[in-house]
């Protein structure tokens, strides 16, 4: 199933429920928060997150996204976050600059969803 917004989107989003963890880093390099989240929809460009607590280390986030039996680390870039009535946050991201390799592992997935 897809879900689209003509108005920011490039790419079609696909409702997912893909497990991650995340990381936020302080300006030395460590870890300072870290939890699990989960995909509420995917791209070959962004997600929507649903996550426990808001995000404070925005500019040093990573997370690991579980992909079937892979695994593919990603900074991505923080567009907003919005709290949600049940008290977790949703985070909307993009992924500026992923290695071809993951590019391709995500493509691969997204396309196996279709």
């Amino acid at each position: 199933m897809t879900n689209r917004d003509s108005e920011r989107r490039h790419a079609e989003r696909f409702q997912t429920l893909n497990l991650l963890s995340y990381f936020e880093r302080d300006l030395k390099d460590a870890i300072v928060s870290q939890g699990i989240a989960k995909t509420l929809d995917l791209s070959e460009h962004g997600a929507l997150i649903e996550i426990p607590s808001k995000l404070m280390h925005v500019d040093s986030v990573t997370f690991e996204i579980a992909l079937e039996e892979q695994i593919m680390t990603v900074k991505p870039e923080i567009l907003d976050q919005t709290q949600t009535p049940q008290n977790t946050w949703k985070v909307r991201v993009r992924f500026p600059n992923l290695r071809p390799a993951d590019y391709h592992r995500l493509a691969v997935f997204i396309h196996s969803l279709q």
